[in-house]
């Protein structure tokens, strides 16, 4: 009898899932997914056969296999579905977007890609994937972050890109982000965030200024936690308690705040990845079919380096030049949107 009560309790577990009308959004940081071909405008040579990270067809394989796995595990306890539609960091160019939606783990995804090449000199860039069967793809922009170095010299960096559509039959706007490292310091750095902040800010400012009661969603890895100037002073994103007005919803403060983050720097934890919502997606007068319903980091056991050096740390795939077999040194994080 208890054998049965516990199929029957797993059967309609998944009977709830598949009918469940949650959509899942998400963004993940893959760490430096690069394919396996040196590329002549761009520095990424080690990532190649001959390169220091001895960087192989074989490894290419598997790292596709590690992230593709991933991708398709999130949010599996609300949607069998996966992500509707996730933003990716550290790719480097279309093929391997392709390449990745291709593999096994999520060709019956059936995901499209939004992609544009960008400016960074080690040639990596943002990009967006989605299902079309849950989201309508209207149209796509990149912006440039113009930044200066304490030379005067232009410093590339990573474009921003926006991608517009309809979500539930609703306005909505993704903003995908990877924002300048500290590499030489966050203080000697905080002024090229702000810069990529400011840029971010003037996005969704025109956007709500044309359409004031679209969705937007804001999500990247942002080189800086919640309460950083770049993300509360520049971008205006805040906890949902205590608001100013016109300010957006930066829902991971609090996870911040106790000590939770998605990767670690010089042996600090970071909240450096996070969701940012616009307040339409919290107040159910603007939002009537679509609201926030969950939030979280994907941090499974599997996700986490359980001996050695990294130990509780997120199971990367490099450490150093030598390829250590695990998936990411960021958590992803998602958002579960209940739909009506």
């Amino acid at each position: 009898m208890k054998k049965n009560h516990k199929f029957f309790l797993l059967i309609t577990f998944v009977i709830n899932i598949s009918l469940s009308k949650d959509l899942i959004i998400s963004f993940y940081n893959v760490e430096n997914l690069f394919d396996i071909y040196d590329s002549e405008d761009t520095n990424d040579y080690e990532f190649t056969p001959r390169g220091s990270k001895n960087y192989t067809q074989l490894v290419y394989n598997e790292r596709l296999e590690n992230i593709s796995s991933v991708i398709r595990k999130i949010g599996n306890n609300h949607s069998v579905d996966g992500p509707a539609v996730i933003g990716l960091a550290e790719i480097e160019n279309r093929i391997v977007l392709k390449d990745l939606i291709s593999h096994p783990n999520l060709i019956d995804k059936n995901y499209s890609v939004v992609h544009y090449d960008s400016p960074d000199t080690r040639g990596i860039d943002v990009a967006l994937l989605y299902q079309s069967s849950k989201f309508e793809f209207v149209e796509s922009k990149k912006f440039k972050v113009e930044l200066i170095d304490q030379n005067g010299l232009k410093k590339n960096t990573r474009d921003i890109l926006l991608v517009s559509g309809k979500l539930n039959n609703e306005n909505i706007h993704f903003i995908v982000n990877h924002w300048p490292s500290r590499s030489g310091g966050k203080s000697r750095t905080i002024g090229f965030r702000k810069k990529a902040a400011l840029t971010a800010y003037n996005i969704t400012d025109s956007i709500l200024a044309d359409s004031p009661k679209d969705h937007i969603i804001i999500m990247g890895d942002f080189n800086d936690n919640p309460t950083d100037e770049s993300l509360t002073k520049i971008l205006k994103a805040f906890p949902l308690k205590n608001q100013p007005k016109q300010s957006l919803v930066n829902l991971y403060v609090n996870k911040h705040k106790k000590g939770i983050g998605t990767n670690v720097y010089r042996g600090e934890w970071n909240l450096f990845d996070q969701i940012i919502i616009s307040k339409s997606l919290i107040s159910t007068k603007r939002s009537k079919n679509m609201k926030i319903k969950k939030f979280g980091i994907y941090n499974k056991p599997y996700l986490i380096h359980q001996t050695g050096k990294y130990k509780s740390y997120p199971y990367r795939a490099f450490g150093g030049h030598n390829y250590i077999g695990g998936y990411s040194d960021h958590f992803p994080v998602y958002i579960i949107l209940e739909i009506k």
